[in-house]
């Protein structure tokens, strides 16, 4: 219709003034890891329920994989298994935080974030991950593979551990590039 209203499709919106790349230093410390490990973190409820559609099943999985390689820690928030026994040694379980600037440093402090899940149209943990610098790593599926250009997001065929692995074998530290980049394309398309 030439005279008619005109449409926008807008994409979902954050907070950019909490999300941002954050100094990671003391939040390390705070969890005994030096600056030399690759840090693979992880936001999703996980209660051990064998309904896990946010895939916390999957990143433990993950984790326990390399667990036999020095070089990776795997840190996962919103773990709330009351069981934390035959965890693997590399893997971090930290329960649900309330406080939104606590949670920005856990997006910030990986060098890849893996957002397991199968079910999810917009996962805005992955779009506060990237306005906090980090790259994804998603199964490619329901929304995931909208939410990011393959610069900033690699996807992979859903649960496919075979796949993410490989993904986490390639990544290297993150670089103050990536960071910009992560963060430029957060706030170009969700600020």
């Amino acid at each position: 219709y030439p005279h008619g209203p005109k449409l926008k499709v807008l994409d979902e919106a954050i907070d950019m003034d909490i999300y941002y790349p954050r100094n990671t230093e003391m939040l390390r410390n705070n969890l005994g890891i030096d600056g030399s490990k690759l840090i693979i973190s992880c936001v999703v409820p996980y209660d051990g329920s064998p309904n896990d559609r946010k895939g916390g099943r999957f990143f433990i999985e993950l984790a326990r994989r390399f667990e036999n390689d020095s070089r990776y820690v795997f840190i996962h928030v919103g773990y709330r298994n009351k069981n934390k026994e035959d965890l693997p040694s590399n893997y971090i379980p930290i329960g649900y935080i309330y406080d939104q600037n606590l949670l920005a440093e856990y997006f910030s402090i990986g060098d890849l974030f893996v957002f397991p899940s199968l079910l999810d149209t917009m996962p805005n943990a992955c779009l506060d991950a990237l306005a906090c610098g980090t790259p994804l790593l998603c199964f490619d599926t329901s929304g995931m593979p909208y939410i990011a250009s393959q610069d900033v997001g690699t996807f992979v065929d859903p649960r496919n551990i075979d796949s993410m692995s490989k993904v986490i074998q390639a990544t290297i530290k993150k670089s103050p590039a990536v960071i910009d980049r992560c963060r430029q394309y957060a706030l170009k398309r969700y600020d």
